[in-house]
């Protein structure tokens, strides 16, 4: 066989080891992203429940949206320092952003995008863009919610800048009001509403990039599974076997 073709082993070789570094990063990806939402979790250790909303203590501005995990149900997180720093009308919109984060199972989306992006690297950048138009479907869910562009985008400007004040101490938040280019956010909310159903336009560029992105993963798996299977054909035809 390798009198035929020298390269047989060489190239099967690359194309199993490329199987097993994306099956280990697949793994590993999962594993990193249950590792965050667990210490999400354990972030609200002695908080208080408010319906779905958990107000931790401290003098931290934060605030984001924890989904479901082992049982749990998805809630608000919301610290004290958050609260303190926004008027009431302004916290009406930053539990608004986070529900609609919740509702529309945001964290699937960023999941998806995680794991693709731990098959095939390249995708990574297409994060970036991802985060932003969920922040933007959020944003326009609060704005819709409160009746108010205006005072959704004081209130998300005002959040994202007493989140940046604090100590910085952990960022563990999977879904959080600051994530995102927060003055193209801004910018958006001081326009007029889009035209159809609140965040039409981010709700259809997050699923097409989610689908962009676990397309190209899928393609990079099938791509190397082809190829070592295509290696095995070839030193089949070649041996006779």
């Amino acid at each position: 066989m390798t009198t035929h073709w020298p390269a047989v082993l060489p190239v099967a070789g690359v194309a199993g080891a490329v199987l097993v570094v994306q099956a280990v990063r697949l793994v590993r990806a999962a594993r990193r992203h249950r590792a965050v939402l667990s210490r999400a979790w354990g972030l609200t250790e002695g908080a208080t429940a408010e319906g779905d909303v958990l107000v931790v203590p401290g003098a931290e501005a934060e605030a984001f949206a924890l989904p479901r995990h082992r049982g749990r149900a998805g809630r608000v997180v919301v610290t004290e320092g958050m609260l303190e720093s926004l008027e009431e009308s302004e916290c009406a919109v930053l539990l608004a952003h986070e529900r609609a984060h919740l509702r529309g199972r945001h964290h699937l989306f960023s999941a998806a995008a995680d794991l693709a992006a731990a098959v095939h690297p390249a995708l990574a950048r297409l994060r970036t863009g991802l985060e932003f138009h969920l922040e933007r479907w959020a944003d326009e869910a609060a704005a819709r919610s409160v009746s108010d562009r205006r005072l959704a985008a004081t209130a998300i400007a005002r959040a994202a800048l007493a989140g940046a004040a604090g100590p910085g101490g952990h960022r563990v938040r999977p879904l959080a009001v600051n994530a995102g280019p927060v003055p193209r956010r801004v910018q958006a909310l001081l326009l007029p509403a889009p035209a159809g159903p609140e965040g039409r336009g981010s709700r259809f560029a997050a699923a097409g990039l989610v689908a962009a992105v676990v397309a190209s993963a899928g393609l990079a798996v099938g791509l190397a599974y082809g190829l070592h299977e295509y290696v095995e054909y070839a030193a089949e035809a070649l041996t006779g076997r």
